[in-house]
């Protein structure tokens, strides 16, 4: 069960801090130095980016992961773009060799809320991962 908690700014980024159950993510995958590597190759591109929204017909968020695994060499980490594979997931033939799947345990997660045109470039200039201490 999701508890929500109340929306929070920090350096003009809005947040929430959430406990969800564990669920399954489905999306593009890379070992990389910064999650900002990501950017060009989903994002400004287009094509994965939209093929990750159609991918659940309901839920449309897109989550960024980052995790290390045993793949990752040392000072690397895998950083993953995905969808919510639950009942409305809908595959793509086209891609379906390039995804990756991770189950995530529950846990609480702290979510900014982006306009990604405008912001994505913003959020990691200022490290997200210093904004929350």
């Amino acid at each position: 069960m999701e508890k929500k908690m109340e929306n929070q700014e920090i350096k003009g980024f809005h947040y929430s801090i959430r406990n969800l159950s564990s669920f399954e993510i489905i999306g593009f995958t890379k070992i990389v130095n910064s999650g900002g590597e990501m950017y060009d190759e989903i994002i400004q591109k287009k094509e994965k980016w939209e093929l990750l929204k159609k991918m659940n017909i309901k839920n449309k968020n897109v989550y960024g992961l980052a995790s290390m695994d045993k793949e990752c060499p040392e000072g690397k980490y895998r950083y993953t773009m995905g969808i919510e594979k639950d009942g409305n997931y809908v595959e793509d033939k086209n891609f379906v060799d390039q995804l990756f799947s991770m189950n995530i345990k529950e846990s609480d997660w702290i979510i900014f809320s982006l306009d990604f045109e405008k912001d994505f470039g913003k959020l990691w200039e200022n490290d997200p991962y210093k904004l929350i201490g």
